[in-house]
């Protein structure tokens, strides 16, 4: 049966079809390919290579290692223009990192995976996501709506900010300069147009740093702890936002720049561990498993860089393989975070991991 078209709306010609799809093969090609170009070149970084080498020195704005480990909260903002996450806390001192727009990352589980799909998922899966790249574990996580940030900013009396350039809201011109914004303007900032997603995203997180916004378990939708996520938002109040961050491939996507993260965490996050590149395939059906795997692995210092499924569903068990003779360590510190899983170690290195860990149905 022929399906009737949807009144006003105009279907796309062949010719237009055939070119997104031919698009979207190359960015998927770019992107696999970095992945393992990225993942080869951060273990090469790990091997030591060049131990005379300078040390890469800190990001503008990022000061000396702090005194304590940071304690993180991801907040994400959904049903804006575009992806809002960011990363707020404290490490010795307040801290705010910022995803940019177009970022693709690893998410594990899922992965790889664009800002903009990942800013439109669940807040444990957006924890996850972050910890990952950052190759920190982020230990709470809090999901807003426009909406509810809108009521926050409403019954906070206001939002002060510095606009660069003006906007509409509800009929009205509202500046440029400094305003202070109500909620309903808030919410006409953040869904405003999508090409001004990245600018109006870095003066509304500049301006939330600058106040303190209180969060409730009614402003956020998606939370393990409302009052954590409030209390390190606060935490971070005067941070300067930094960027995390990417490297550019074919000016089409950006990639997280690791060797670059890894640097942040250790002078703003006081991170002591530069993570292990692991593999992680599901071979045991369980939707999900590589994301509650990547929980277990990241708070002892592993960054997971490839996320698939296995060639069968039906492994029995789990398998853990260090790539290389020196990999032995590292295999067997996946094997006490996991609980399961027998250890063999390759003399052949892979480039990409120094582990390869396949799940199977013994892990719970």
């Amino acid at each position: 049966m022929t399906q009737g078209r949807v009144p006003g709306v105009t279907p796309p010609s062949r010719t237009n079809r055939n070119e997104r799809r031919r698009r979207s093969r190359r960015i998927e090609a770019i992107v696999t390919a970095t992945v393992v170009v990225l993942a080869g070149f951060y273990a090469w970084t790990r091997s030591g290579a060049d131990p005379s080498a300078t040390p890469t020195p800190p990001a503008p704005g990022v000061s000396a290692s702090p005194s304590r480990p940071a304690d993180l909260a991801v907040l994400s903002i959904t049903g804006g223009s575009g992806p809002m996450i960011l990363i707020v806390g404290t490490a010795g001192g307040p801290v705010a990192i910022s995803l940019p727009e177009g970022l693709i990352q690893v998410v594990p589980g899922m992965g790889e995976t664009t800002l903009d799909t990942l800013g439109q998922l669940n807040g444990p899966t957006v924890r996850v996501g972050v910890s990952n790249t950052l190759g920190v574990w982020v230990r709470h996580y809090g999901v807003a709506s426009v909406q509810s940030m809108a009521k926050a900013v409403a019954s906070a009396g206001g939002l002060p900010v510095d606009l660069g350039r003006a906007f509409k809201a509800n009929g009205m011109v509202v500046g440029p300069g400094k305003v202070t914004l109500t909620g309903l303007q808030v919410l006409a900032y953040l869904t405003g147009p999508k090409a001004e997603v990245a600018s109006r995203w870095r003066v509304f997180t500049t301006a939330l740093l600058r106040q303190h916004l209180p969060l409730s378990s009614a402003s956020l939708v998606d939370t393990d702890d409302a009052a954590a996520v409030s209390r390190l938002l606060a935490s971070a109040r005067g941070a300067t936002p930094t960027v995390l961050p990417v490297t550019d491939v074919g000016g089409l996507v950006q990639a997280p720049d690791f060797k670059a993260i890894d640097v942040l965490a250790r002078t703003l996050l006081g991170s002591t561990v530069t993570p292990t590149p692991v593999i992680v395939q599901n071979g045991n059906g369980v939707p999900g498993v590589g994301a509650i795997v990547a929980k277990r692995l990241i708070p002892v210092g592993f960054r997971v860089v490839i996320s698939t499924n296995a060639q069968s569903f039906d492994v029995l068990r789990t398998s853990i393989l260090g790539l290389g003779v020196a990999t032995a360590g590292a295999a067997g510190r996946a094997r006490r975070a996991l609980g399961v899983g027998k250890v063999t170690v390759s003399s052949v290195p892979s480039g990409v991991a120094d582990v390869k860990i396949i799940v199977g149905k013994d892990f719970k």
